[in-house]
């Protein structure tokens, strides 16, 4: 698939200036279906769960143990699952919610041209 670099270059700049949520509500509306986004450990960076921070389990998603592909599609929970690699290091997931089949094409088109900007944000904390 050939990443569309205005595309990159307007979601990596508008994660410097906005923050995760900008590329977390862009996929949102790409994919037409609510998306988490977190660390290698399973914590949430998007949506911002800040408020909940008294509940920390609610602070963290549970990542498939069998998921060891570039994406995996969980029938189970209705959820798939995009592993964010730098090099060969997982560095963190997108998991969109409440998807069907039919719709992994797109999710996997608009994450992967957000990769340059997720890679930037979770190279750095």
């Amino acid at each position: 698939m050939a990443i569309n670099c205005e595309i990159a270059c307007y979601l990596l700049e508008g994660m410097m200036n906005n923050g995760l949520s900008f590329v977390g509500s862009y996929l949102e509306r790409k994919i037409a279906c609510p998306v988490v986004i977190t660390d290698v450990i399973g914590k949430i960076h998007y949506p911002d769960m800040s408020d909940m921070a008294q509940k920390s389990e609610l602070l963290f998603m549970n990542i498939p143990d069998q998921f060891t592909q570039e994406y995996y599609h969980s029938s189970a929970n209705n959820c798939f699952y995009y592993n964010v690699q730098n090099e060969d290091n997982t560095i963190a997931y997108v998991i969109v919610e409440n998807i069907t089949t039919d719709a992994t094409a797109q999710a996997i088109t608009a994450i992967q041209q957000s990769l340059l900007a997720l890679k930037s944000y979770f190279s750095f904390i």
